[in-house]
């Protein structure tokens, strides 16, 4: 069974989902079935497809003055 870490109603105080697999089962279909019709969050959609972009492309190396240069104290 999904918990979300740290969160639970401040009323529950037992966990009765042993006792009432049939009912279980039912919710955790439901949330299935809720998940399938969600939206996926644009921001991520984004950020996908840029990092995908960058890996294609050249590496990026320092240039040959950066291993030359030296650091003034």
């Amino acid at each position: 069974m999904r918990q979300v870490h740290g969160l639970s109603p401040p009323s529950e105080t037992n966990n009765v989902a042993a006792e009432h697999p049939d009912k279980v089962a039912e919710l955790e279909k439901r949330i299935e079935e809720l998940a399938k019709g969600c939206v996926k969050p644009l921001f991520l959609t984004e950020q996908f497809k840029a990092t995908q972009q960058r890996l294609q492309g050249e590496p990026a190396l320092p240039g040959e003055d950066a291993y030359y240069e030296k650091e003034e104290p």
